[in-house]
């Protein structure tokens, strides 16, 4: 598939069954991650695992990255310590590829996806989340995150907790994510 931007996306899609579903991976990561979560679902549902831009399988848009906040730590010597303390919190046979594949990505890929992140998507992209009209459920995993706001721009959301499970939920509780999502397209099915 190719973006407007004339990117290549990679992609994988797997299984049937209404509603399709399509999951979307976190910064420094690729479809792989999901992999479990779209095994599970594919039972009984069409599944779309991408690779955003510039990750895994897909490519690097020529413009590059970059929306409008600086996050000093990462203009510092000690960037790749920041990066790894800001995603900290995966444990297991999951941490080190999580820090590999963190520490892989160049510094200046690096430097502006976290940039972009602080930004919060609920403040640099709150009209565009605001007009989404389809069911959502976020997977709230105790990292960092306005839900009062998020709830604000989408008060149909459902919100599941899965408590001290980290930003890589579903590396680390896989189990609890694939039930959050059963639920949710129950309620929506």
């Amino acid at each position: 598939m190719h973006t407007a931007q004339k990117v290549h996306i990679a992609y994988d899609d797997i299984g049937e069954g209404a509603p399709a579903v399509v999951l979307l991976h976190g910064l420094f990561e690729d479809r792989s991650y999901c992999a479990e979560v779209a095994a599970h679902l594919a039972r009984r549902h069409r599944v779309l695992n991408l690779d955003l831009r510039g990750h895994g399988e897909s490519e690097v848009p020529a413009e590059g990255y970059s929306l409008h906040q600086l996050v000093q730590a990462l203009d510092t010597p000690g960037w790749r310590e920041a990066l790894l303390g800001f995603f900290s919190g995966v444990a297991g046979p999951s941490a080190d590829r999580v820090c590999k594949d963190m520490l892989a990505a160049p510094r200046v890929y690096a430097a502006a996806m976290l940039r972009d992140i602080a930004a919060a998507p609920t403040t640099v992209h709150g009209a565009e989340l605001a007009g989404l009209s389809c069911p959502l459920l976020y997977v709230h995993s105790g990292m960092p995150l306005d839900l009062d706001r998020l709830r604000e721009l989408q008060p149909a959301l459902i919100v599941e907790a899965i408590p001290e499970a980290g930003h890589y939920v579903m590396l680390t509780a896989p189990d609890q994510v694939n039930s959050a999502l059963d639920r949710f397209l129950e309620v929506i099915g």
